[in-house]
């Protein structure tokens, strides 16, 4: 049997993965990364997880900070790239439940959860997903596009409807803002706080315990 995650093609190689977000995010593709770097305020020593990394910028700068900095994510050319360049990074599935026992039956504790643009491929077990998060760390950190580019007509629109599997297969669901807004915030009225920091082509915010 062939255990072989297939790919869209931008998950093959991190050049790839840049040409690509470059062009999708109209040449600001860095700007996505600075925006999230706003919202994390640590202390030198501190430690954050980043799932679903992909690219290196919050890494780098976590390392620029002195803060420590592990990444979680499916692509294995991702992971691979991260290690070249002397970061802890390892393979996970959020998609697999079994998965999270791999770091949430540790004592490990985080500072800061990060997420970014990705979210939505957990949209049928969200609260469940973050649960499991918030119980290693003090925060989490979500960077979600609410502006779906698939539903856009040309070539942009096409490239985001084929560059959406990242091995599960073909991407329909997407966030927009009352949704996302409305997911956060029925799961986060028990024991969690939601803060929502800026609302554009991403919906930045920040889910904490009470």
């Amino acid at each position: 049997m062939n255990n072989v995650i297939k790919t869209s093609l931008i998950y093959k190689n991190i050049w790839i993965y840049r040409l690509v977000m470059n062009f999708l995010y109209y040449g600001r593709y860095k700007k996505r990364f600075n925006d999230v770097i706003k919202y994390i305020s640590l202390d030198e020593g501190s430690r954050v997880i980043e799932y679903c990394f992909g690219d290196l910028y919050i890494a780098n700068y976590c390392f620029s900070n002195k803060i420590s900095w592990v990444g979680y994510d499916i692509n294995r050319s991702f992971i691979q790239n991260a290690k070249k360049n002397g970061f802890s990074a390892y393979f996970l599935n959020l998609l697999n439940q079994s998965s999270f026992s791999k770091i949430i039956d540790t004592n490990e504790k985080f500072n800061m959860a990060i997420i970014m643009g990705s979210l939505y491929h957990f949209h049928d077990n969200i609260e469940n997903l973050i649960n499991q998060i918030m119980s290693h760390c003090e925060k989490l950190l979500i960077s979600e596009p609410i502006s779906s580019l698939s539903n856009i007509s040309g070539p942009v629109g096409w490239m985001a409807q084929k560059s959406a599997n990242v091995g599960h297969g073909d991407e329909v669901f997407r966030y927009d803002k009352n949704t996302l807004i409305r997911d956060l915030e029925r799961l986060c009225e028990k024991h969690y706080k939601l803060t929502v920091f800026k609302i554009e082509k991403d919906l930045i915010c920040q889910i904490e315990w009470k």
